[in-house]
Protein backbone atom coordinates (compact mmCIF):
# COMPACT_ATOMS: atom_id res chain seq x y z
CA UNK A 1 0.00 0.00 0.00
CA UNK A 2 1.30 3.44 -0.89
CA UNK A 3 2.34 5.68 1.96
CA UNK A 4 0.14 8.78 1.55
CA UNK A 5 2.05 10.81 4.14
CA UNK A 6 5.26 10.67 2.08
CA UNK A 7 3.38 11.48 -1.11
CA UNK A 8 1.80 14.58 0.42
CA UNK A 9 5.19 15.84 1.62
CA UNK A 10 6.31 16.29 -2.00
CA UNK A 11 3.30 18.34 -3.06
CA UNK A 12 3.25 22.10 -3.18
CA UNK A 13 0.70 23.65 -0.84
CA UNK A 14 -2.38 24.95 -2.62
CA UNK A 15 -1.99 28.52 -1.26
CA UNK A 16 1.44 28.71 -2.92
CA UNK A 17 0.01 27.59 -6.27
CA UNK A 18 -2.89 29.99 -5.89
CA UNK A 19 -0.61 32.91 -5.05
CA UNK A 20 1.70 32.10 -7.98
CA UNK A 21 -1.28 31.88 -10.34
CA UNK A 22 -2.26 35.37 -9.17
CA UNK A 23 1.21 36.73 -9.96
CA UNK A 24 3.02 36.58 -6.61
CA UNK A 25 6.75 36.46 -7.43
CA UNK A 26 7.76 34.86 -4.13
CA UNK A 27 5.32 31.99 -4.69
CA UNK A 28 6.51 31.63 -8.29
CA UNK A 29 10.10 31.35 -7.04
CA UNK A 30 8.96 28.66 -4.59
CA UNK A 31 7.40 26.69 -7.46
CA UNK A 32 10.56 27.02 -9.57
CA UNK A 33 12.66 25.92 -6.60
CA UNK A 34 10.36 22.94 -5.98
CA UNK A 35 10.80 21.66 -9.55
CA UNK A 36 14.47 22.67 -9.92
CA UNK A 37 15.85 19.13 -9.56
CA UNK A 38 13.22 17.61 -11.81
CA UNK A 39 13.92 20.18 -14.52
CA UNK A 40 17.67 19.54 -14.24
CA UNK A 41 17.09 15.79 -14.57
CA UNK A 42 14.97 16.25 -17.68
CA UNK A 43 17.60 18.55 -19.23
CA UNK A 44 20.63 16.34 -18.52
CA UNK A 45 22.37 15.28 -21.70
CA UNK A 46 25.28 12.90 -22.32
CA UNK A 47 28.15 13.95 -24.53
CA UNK A 48 30.83 11.66 -25.92
CA UNK A 49 34.18 13.13 -27.02
CA UNK A 50 36.62 11.83 -29.66
CA UNK A 51 38.50 9.73 -27.09
CA UNK A 52 35.31 7.90 -26.13
CA UNK A 53 34.87 9.59 -22.74
CA UNK A 54 31.30 10.39 -21.75
CA UNK A 55 30.25 13.55 -19.97
CA UNK A 56 26.92 14.59 -18.55
CA UNK A 57 25.79 18.19 -18.65
CA UNK A 58 22.61 20.18 -18.18
CA UNK A 59 21.30 21.77 -21.36
CA UNK A 60 20.77 25.36 -20.21
CA UNK A 61 18.62 26.33 -23.18
CA UNK A 62 16.18 23.51 -22.50
CA UNK A 63 16.21 24.35 -18.77
CA UNK A 64 15.30 27.95 -19.53
CA UNK A 65 12.53 26.84 -21.90
CA UNK A 66 11.02 24.54 -19.28
CA UNK A 67 11.20 27.24 -16.61
CA UNK A 68 9.48 29.75 -18.89
CA UNK A 69 6.86 27.15 -19.80
CA UNK A 70 6.27 26.42 -16.11
CA UNK A 71 5.86 30.12 -15.34
CA UNK A 72 3.44 30.75 -18.20
CA UNK A 73 1.36 27.67 -17.37
CA UNK A 74 1.28 28.58 -13.71
CA UNK A 75 0.03 32.07 -14.53
CA UNK A 76 -2.62 30.55 -16.82
CA UNK A 77 -3.71 28.09 -14.11
CA UNK A 78 -7.32 28.61 -13.03
CA UNK A 79 -7.55 28.39 -9.27
CA UNK A 80 -10.87 26.92 -8.29
CA UNK A 81 -10.65 23.68 -10.14
CA UNK A 82 -9.71 20.59 -8.18
CA UNK A 83 -6.87 19.13 -10.21
CA UNK A 84 -5.38 15.84 -9.04
CA UNK A 85 -2.56 15.69 -11.64
CA UNK A 86 0.45 17.84 -10.71
CA UNK A 87 0.57 20.92 -12.93
CA UNK A 88 4.18 20.56 -14.00
CA UNK A 89 3.71 16.96 -15.13
CA UNK A 90 1.08 18.13 -17.60
CA UNK A 91 3.45 20.83 -18.87
CA UNK A 92 6.37 18.41 -19.28
CA UNK A 93 4.35 15.73 -21.07
CA UNK A 94 3.00 18.32 -23.47
CA UNK A 95 6.48 19.80 -24.05
CA UNK A 96 8.04 16.40 -24.76
CA UNK A 97 5.16 15.50 -27.06
CA UNK A 98 5.57 18.74 -29.02
CA UNK A 99 9.33 18.18 -29.34
CA UNK A 100 8.88 14.64 -30.59
CA UNK A 101 5.95 15.37 -32.91
CA UNK A 102 8.09 16.67 -35.83
CA UNK A 103 10.28 13.54 -35.59
CA UNK A 104 7.21 11.31 -35.71
CA UNK A 105 5.94 13.04 -38.83
CA UNK A 106 9.15 12.35 -40.79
Amino acid sequence: MMNTVRKSENLLPFPVISAAANGDTTAMCAILKHYEGYIAKLCTRTLKDDAGNTYSYVDEEMRNRLQVRLITRTLAFHVGYNYRIPLFHIVIVRYIYMRMLPNLLL
